[in-house]
């Protein structure tokens, strides 16, 4: 089985293997198979091009290999703590068994261009003049499915949020550690790659998720024509609709960067947010919510359980240290509910 390491520019590929060498073998389990750009939705084929063989090939478990191969593990605490210049997030789940996975995903979910358009479509007036960071956050601002998970730099934060709610079910608090230069502003071309993809419709998303598989063993970016237009017309209408809203954006879009998550720090102009200290995982284009979970838990460094009966005391506790509903939801809605409850 030949080994794969990824390269600085993101893209994979052998050890001393030339660019223009673009097929190999790669073994999965006791199935040797065949890739290269010229073959079907992700580019993958059995050896001896048998039907069995083929839809196997281009199965969620295929497409998670390359993945995998291509970026690593966060690996042990003790690995992380020795590297310089590492941010940490968190994030806090009510319940141990739910999956790291954004709304859009979760299974039984409405598609994603749905939602972006009808909400702009019934409520004009907020959307108005934003950004698509901008309409993603206030979509999950109202509880509306986004391809945005919620994490926070404040560990009591999410200590709050893995206890705060379902009393009878363990929690956890989640640690993700990621390098300080891979943490992305509003302003970066990945961000606003990443979230310009609601305008597509779902099978415009598969589309580009397939294409991406086929091309990420490519060094650098998708093909394109002789004019500079990108081959594929669903991509070429991804990068005209970035350019719309960002005229500096350039024909750059690699097809790695279309599939992994990015963390993303939020301005800080949004009351709720800056109470949170939060920020935000913006996921790229996943397969469904199993997909989205096995990317995002390559930058989870730890877990740690929260035992059900010890929820009640910490939520008391940490309202000493003013870690509670009224101080990090500062709507006067949830205000009056919390003083309610007083």
């Amino acid at each position: 089985m030949r080994s794969w390491r990824a390269s600085g520019s993101g893209m994979v590929r052998p050890p001393g293997q030339h660019d223009a060498e673009l097929a190999g073998a790669f073994q999965f389990g006791e199935h040797p198979f065949a890739f290269g750009p010229e073959l079907g939705a992700v580019g993958f084929l059995f050896e001896g091009g048998d039907a069995a063989g083929l839809a196997a090939a281009r199965s969620r478990a295929y497409s998670a290999a390359f993945y995998d191969a291509c970026f690593p593990e966060a690996g042990s605490a003790e690995q992380a703590l020795s590297r310089e210049r590492l941010r940490f997030f968190y994030r806090g789940a009510a319940n141990e068994r739910y999956l790291l996975a954004p709304g859009v995903y979760r299974t039984g979910e409405k598609p994603e261009d749905f939602y972006f358009h009808e909400l702009q479509v019934r409520c004009p007036a907020p959307f108005a003049g934003r950004r698509y960071l901008e309409k993603l956050t206030y979509m999950q601002h109202y509880g509306a499915p986004t391809r945005l998970l919620d994490i926070t730099a404040n560990p009591l934060v999410a200590l709050y949020f893995a206890c705060a709610a379902e009393p009878d079910c363990d929690g956890k608090v989640i640690v993700f550690c990621v390098e300080a230069a891979d943490v992305a502003y509003a302003s970066s071309d990945r961000v606003q790659m990443l979230s310009h993809l609601p305008e597509l419709s779902h099978a415009d998303q598969r589309h580009l998720e397939a294409l991406s598989y086929r091309y990420m063993l490519r060094p650098g970016k998708f093909p394109q024509k002789s004019n500079q237009k990108y081959d594929d017309a669903v991509l070429e209408r991804l990068y005209y609709d970035i350019q719309k809203e960002n005229n500096a954006f350039t024909r750059d879009i690699r097809p790695f960067d279309l599939l992994r998550p990015v963390f993303v720090q939020s301005n800080q102009d949004n009351p709720r947010i800056l109470r949170q200290d939060g920020a935000f995982l913006l996921s790229g284009l996943d397969t469904d919510e199993a997909d989205s979970d096995r990317k995002l838990r390559k930058h989870v460094l730890k877990e740690l359980r929260i035992p059900a009966g010890c929820k009640a005391a910490i939520v008391q506790q940490l309202e000493r240290v003013n870690i509670h509903q009224a101080s990090l939801f500062p709507e006067p809605d949830t205000v009056a509910q919390y003083l309610r409850r007083k």
